[in-house]
């Protein structure tokens, strides 16, 4: 018995007097990093591109309730929890419902705007004197440059006119920006007038800019002009038929979902 109680006092001894402290503070350094997690957010629309990709990546039969997981992580991040019990699979958040009903207005507003326009300008879009054409949230209306100006000039043509009547009618509902941008081929240019593409592609979106202005009551705070030369190609300029159709005017009715 003496020898057990001499041996129990002499592995006493021999602690190190600063495990307790270790101790404490490892047990706090698990509780801050449980407060961190708890007052974390996640971003579930991210979530969900990480599990689509791993879907994608691993395809459907991996094991996995992908979906199932998603809902989970949305109730833990502040989801309800009897939507969570009684829909596993199909549960929204009301984030995501908000989201979609602002996409189907966006597609409203942009099918307004550009059935409008294609109303305005049917008998030139069937004879192929202009194009309507939707880049992410912005309209564009192309004309190339033989319906618009003489080749190397930037005064319009007469039959033009009937056209910018047809476009203040198109843009006076949309309350948005507008931008007027001349483009032209890569063969370069030198006159009297105009000393390169630079100077004759702005010279053109400003006489757009003045025809509309000068027909409508349109502000012209709303308008921007923008001189591209042959900097923005939409066909590479190799043939002649490709550099016809680079000289052109756009009008670009800017962020048409956010503006009606």
């Amino acid at each position: 018995m003496y020898s057990t109680c001499r041996k129990s006092k002499s592995i006493k001894k021999n602690n190190p007097g600063w495990i307790v402290t270790f101790a404490d503070m490892m047990a706090l350094l698990l509780t801050f990093f449980i407060m961190l997690l708890s007052f974390s957010t996640m971003d579930t629309q991210k979530y969900k591109a990480v599990v689509e990709s791993m879907e994608e990546a691993f395809g459907p039969g991996v094991g996995v309730d992908m979906q199932g997981l998603v809902s989970k992580m949305e109730y833990m991040t502040g989801g309800k929890k009897e939507d969570y019990k009684k829909h596993p699979n199909e549960v929204k958040p009301e984030s995501e419902e908000k989201l979609d009903k602002e996409i189907k207005q966006d597609n409203k507003n942009v099918n307004k705007v550009i059935g409008k326009a294609k109303s305005i300008l049917k008998e030139e879009l069937k004879q192929g004197e202009v194009q309507i054409e939707l880049i992410g949230s912005n309209i564009v209306i192309r004309f190339p440059e033989r319906i618009v100006f003489p080749s190397g000039s930037d005064e319009l043509n007469d039959s033009f006119d009937s056209i910018i009547n047809k476009l203040t009618k198109i843009l006076s509902d949309v309350p948005g920006l507008v931008t007027i941008s001349g483009h032209t081929d890569n063969l370069p240019i030198d006159t009297f007038r105009f000393r390169s593409n630079w100077e004759l592609s702005a010279s053109r979106a400003v006489s757009v800019l003045h025809a509309i202005l000068n027909n409508s009551d349109l502000d012209s705070n709303l308008f921007t002009v923008q001189g591209h030369a042959d900097t923005q190609p939409i066909k590479p300029n190799t043939s002649a038929a490709n550099r016809a159709e680079n000289r052109r005017v756009e009008i670009t009715i800017q962020g048409v979902d956010n503006k009606l």
